[in-house]
Parts: structure tokens; sequence; C-alpha cells
């Protein structure tokens, strides 16, 4: 998604003095960049909340976006880049993309998507990475394959005191596929961002810019 601001700088340039014109560009990448970053803040604060469900988001999902400012140029970066752009950083992405456009999940292959029935989940709701292969690892007390027309992990319960006759107890069901709604809303908490704090930022922006350049 790409927001442009060109329309607001416009309008507001017309506002200007010549003097304040000629600042105007750098003024412009210090808002961009003011602008990205609060919307990046804000969107970090937010995803605690939005991807709550069973317990909070891992550490490493909370850090999930990212920014690249804009930049004046110079010898040693060559061109000026004139856009900032705020993005959820690519391993993230491969399994949040999905969040924010919903749709369905298709297990990649020897990888079956696990769906929690009646196992330990870990701080966030999750199952613990080691605990397939703990499974895997103790065939006499669990049972990894089709039973009732459930493929998952079963555990063996023996027959004892208030269990007459051992059967098997369904802890983790594998699923081909799973479906998601859309929940993340990244590209309007952007826009939204963008929309809120643009202006402002390039007021502030431009009043620095003109206080430097008095001195220089």
């Amino acid at each position: 998604m790409i927001i442009l601001v060109k329309e607001n700088i416009s309008r507001f340039c017309e506002t200007l003095t010549k003097f304040q014109r000629q600042q105007l560009p750098y003024a412009a990448m210090l808002a961009v960049n003011q602008t990205a970053r609060l919307a990046r803040q804000s969107l970090t604060r937010e995803l605690p909340g939005i991807f709550s469900g069973k317990g909070p988001p891992t550490p490493f999902t909370r850090h999930a976006i990212g920014m690249t400012a804009a930049r004046a140029a110079s010898r040693s970066r060559g061109t000026a880049s004139t856009a900032a752009v705020v993005y959820v950083k690519p391993i993230q992405a491969g399994y949040l993309g999905i969040e924010e456009t919903g749709g369905a999940r298709s297990r990649a292959p020897g990888e079956p998507i696990l769906v929690p029935v009646d196992t330990k989940l870990n701080v966030y709701g999750n199952i613990p990475k080691d605990r397939l292969a703990f499974w895997r690892a103790r065939p006499k007390l669990y049972f990894i394959g089709l039973f009732r027309g459930v493929y998952g992990v079963w555990k063996r319960i023996k027959a004892g005191k208030g269990v007459k006759v051992g059967h098997l107890k369904l802890l983790v069901a594998f699923r081909d596929h799973a479906r998601y709604h859309p929940k993340f809303g990244f590209q309007e908490h952007v826009a939204a961002s963008v929309k809120v704090n643009f202006m402002p930022a390039l007021s502030a922006a431009l009043a620095r810019a003109m206080k430097n350049a008095i001195w220089r």
C-alpha cells in the first residue's frame, strides 16, 4: 500500500512565503519520517490487543513492524529517498499476511497444522515447538496417526482406578488447512495514523527547518 501526501503538501505550500518554500523539501522529509515513526509505534502498541487470542503474541510477533526512513541525498548515500516505509518484517509477514487478508492456509509438506484439543499450551497460547518431538520419542505413551476419523496425537490412557478400559485421548488434531478471518488491519491502521499525524508533523518540521536555516 502506498500513501501519497503530495496533495496535502501542495495545499500547504500555497500558504508559505518564498523562503519557507525553500525549506519545504527538508521539512517534508522530516515530517514523513516522523509520521512513519508514529505509525510504527502506534501499531506496535496495538499488536498485543489484536493478536491476544488464547494468550499474548510472542515477543517475536510484537516486534514485527519495521520502518525505513526517507533520507536526504549525500555523497556517501547517493540520491535522496523521498518515501518512508512502514512494513511487516519478512519472517513475521510469512504468517501475519493471512491475518491481514483472511483465507485458508495449507500445510507445508511434512509440517502439519497443529490444532490444540486437550494439551498444555505455553504462555503465548501456542503448542511448544519441541512438543511434537517429545510425543514422537515416546510411542508407548503417545500414538500419532488416524483414529476414529481424526489424524492427530493421541495419548494412551491405561485402564486403572476410575478407568475400566484403556483408551486413546486426543491431544492435538492435525489439519491439512486452516481458515482465517481478517483481523490485523495493518493498512487501515497506517492510513489512519498518516491522516492524523502528517500535517502537524509537517508544520513542526517546517518550523525546525526555518530555525536551522536562520543560523546557517
